[in-house]
């Protein structure tokens, strides 16, 4: 089955890396509400910076919600999804594709029906 647009739940068991408050006091709030209205509190991994927050999902370290418009979808190792709206359309899920969480294969194989 093939899906136009994630939920945030579908990645509830993931670490969600954002931007620290100080950095954006707006950002990780938005996020954390639109988890919470999703049913679920994330585990959450704050960096220091955008670029921070990029290099730490090339790493594999987590999943985070980017602007389609961030350098890093144009990255062959990194997807980006839509998901369900937060706050800002252009919004989408980003994470690394070497990344071994199970449903990441279920999750990749749905993608590429897209």
């Amino acid at each position: 089955m093939s899906q136009s647009c994630w939920r945030i739940s579908d990645f509830k068991d993931d670490t969600f890396i954002m931007v620290s408050p100080e950095d954006s006091e707006t950002s990780p709030r938005l996020i954390l509400d639109g988890c919470k209205s999703c049913g679920f509190t994330p585990k959450v991994k704050f960096a220091s910076s955008l670029q921070e927050e990029m290099l730490w999902v090339e790493a594999g370290v987590g999943v985070c919600m980017l602007d389609t418009r961030n350098n890093l979808y144009k990255t062959p190792t990194v997807r980006f999804l839509d998901v369900d709206q937060v706050s800002d359309p252009s919004l989408t899920l980003a994470w690394n594709v070497d990344n071994y969480n199970p449903m990441k294969d279920i999750f990749k194989d749905n993608f590429r029906t897209l």
